[in-house]
């Protein structure tokens, strides 16, 4: 009897433990709706309009950056009906602004092609899902500010001049309504938009143009979007980075013209043909992207063999590296510790070749055993003349034969005109030291 009575207390424990269990369950998933509820009522009620987030979608970036391009087009041009199509309705209104009267009122800049969108942030209406796009440019030195909405229904937009205190409110506040409406942009003659799916070389290609555009306007902001490691390596001072842009300024100019030239400038197409083709060295040939946690990298090259890296935090922001060979990037740190000595020699030997054919003479001469220096190029100028009197303008490396002697190696490589405007080729036997890390040292003779 008394077992029966034990084993009844037992059931009766258990069962009052799951009625415990089943109560703060319940009060949990109860709270846990109220909660969600209060959440959903709040955006009806009260906060209606999602913080701005920075745009990190390039396409979103350049849908907005044209947009604004080609309405400072038409303030260039003087176009006062298609400005007037541009424009807010809101600040048309607000300013009493009409076609004759526009130019005296929007603000005119001396020099419309070096605009360039620096940072784009997306405002997101959770009632009506309108997107507008507060976008922060540089343009004449100064900064200036615009609101772009955007209607993906009609597929049109408009322009709201602001200054940066609006721009800065805008991008920071929460403003909600109680009042639910829908919002559009009425369709005018021009006020269209298209998205544009954007390749990978499309994508390199922008950012390639991007940032050429910028070295050549604006070399300060130019000099400070450069990775600082590679910066401080390369140049050392902003001093020096005018200095280099000075002297290869026909070069980016070349490739500017090249990258953005439309074949509706020319008189015919042909001489739009012509001209791609007796300028093609300076075009973008080969390219890259590579998704990493943090960014989006794009390699952009050209027939000189030199490489223009960009490491894309977001479209309006991102750090460069001019070449491949000044810092050690995480790519090639991985496949330089897991390559054999042999492989190793290529690679250092590819940094030579870069540097040769963007002329850093004196990353080369750095590079060379000291008793060679000594005894062959007492100086950076002497190497740079023998250089310049031996090699080509832009030299490709075609790899014969790499041997092991000793802890030396020895390389020799066929080495041939990259423009192919000569058939000729020479041979370049060079010595290598493999040192720690990534350093090395050599010394080279030409046949």
């Amino acid at each position: 009897m008394k077992s029966n009575e034990k084993k009844i207390l037992i059931i009766i424990i258990i069962c009052l433990v799951l009625c415990v269990i089943l109560a703060i369950a319940c009060k949990f998933f109860i709270n846990q709706s109220k909660k969600k509820e209060a959440e959903e009522n709040e955006n009806v009620q009260g906060v209606g309009i999602e913080q701005a987030k920075q745009v990190k979608d390039t396409e979103l970036y350049y849908m907005v950056d044209s947009c604004i391009k080609s309405y400072l087009t038409m303030l260039k041009n003087k176009d006062n009906s298609v400005i007037i199509s541009y424009l807010n309705e809101e600040y048309i209104n607000k300013n009493k602004i009409n076609e004759n009267n526009v130019l005296e009122i929007i603000k005119q800049y001396n020099n419309y092609d070096s605009y360039r969108t620096k940072d784009v942030y997306e405002k997101y209406e959770l009632e009506t899902r309108f997107a507008t796009y507060c976008a922060k440019g540089k343009i004449d030195g100064s900064y200036i500010f615009f609101i772009v909405g955007v209607d993906p229904n009609n597929e049109t937009f408009d322009i709201y001049p602001v200054d940066e205190e609006t721009y800065n409110k805008t991008i920071t506040e929460n403003e909600g309504s109680n009042e639910s409406k829908e919002k559009s942009i009425a369709k005018k003659t021009y006020n269209f938009y298209r998205n544009t799916k954007l390749s990978d070389e499309e994508l390199c290609r922008f950012y390639y143009i991007d940032y050429i555009k910028l070295m050549l306007i604006d070399s300060e902001e130019a000099y400070n979007m450069l990775n600082e490691e590679y910066r401080n390596n390369k140049f050392g001072s902003i001093d020096n980075f005018k200095k280099y842009i000075q002297s290869f300024k026909n070069y980016y100019e070349s490739i500017y013209k090249v990258e953005t030239a439309d074949s509706a400038n020319f008189n015919a197409y042909a001489d739009y043909y012509n001209f791609i083709n007796d300028n093609s060295i300076y075009q973008m040939k080969n390219f890259a992207v590579n998704d990493y946690a943090e960014y989006k990298q794009c390699i952009c090259g050209n027939i000189t063999g030199s490489n223009t890296i960009f490491n894309i935090y977001y479209p309006g922001s991102y750090e460069v590296y001019l070449d491949s060979y000044t810092c050690d990037l995480p790519q090639f740190l991985e496949k330089y510790n897991k390559s054999s000595n042999e492989n190793k020699v290529a690679m250092n030997l590819e940094k030579i070749k870069g540097a040769l054919n963007t002329k850093d003479y004196r990353y080369i001469y750095n590079k060379l055993d000291d008793t060679f220096k000594k005894n062959k190029f007492d100086s950076v100028d002497k190497l740079k003349e023998y250089l310049k009197n031996n090699f080509f303008e832009y030299n490709s490396f075609d790899y014969q034969e790499v041997k092991q002697n000793g802890n030396l190696y020895a390389a020799k490589i066929s080495v041939a005109n990259t423009t192919g405007q000569s058939e000729s080729s020479i041979t370049l036997n060079a010595i290598m030291r493999i040192d720690d890390g990534t350093n090395f040292v050599m010394s080279f003779s030409i046949e």
